[in-house]
């Protein structure tokens, strides 16, 4: 049986974090507050305090409330940072309403009918 919640320690600092990984799917609206990093294949509404981050082998599809997003797989919906979004240069976003205080976009990274505002 494949672990698919699992809460790490961080060597930096004491605040835990919600993993998703694994050949699996999820689905389901998460609320947290802790960090989450996914790395599988997930649907559904993500609403974190701290920091979302999609892994290189995710792909998220919904929409995501964080303080900071930084985004490495594949995401489709829309997404709200009250801090700050990261789209890294494996990044592919498509279909998206993005809306955040600050952006930084890696080169490389695949963007497709996406609008951007500001908080």
């Amino acid at each position: 049986m494949l672990p698919i919640f699992r809460k790490k320690q961080s060597l930096m600092s004491t605040s835990h974090e919600l993993l998703l990984t694994g050949q699996i799917r999820s689905s389901g609206t998460i609320a947290c507050e802790e960090d989450i990093y996914i790395d599988n294949m997930h649907s559904g509404d993500i609403v974190c305090k701290g920091l979302i981050t999609i892994g290189p082998n995710g792909a998220a599809e919904g929409n995501i409330t964080a303080r900071v997003i930084k985004i490495f797989g594949a995401f489709k919906g829309n997404m709200r940072a009250t801090g700050s979004v990261s789209i890294e240069s494996s990044a592919h976003i498509s279909n998206c309403i993005l809306s955040t205080k600050a952006l930084s976009i890696v080169p490389g990274s695949s963007i497709n009918d996406v609008r951007i505002t500001t908080i």
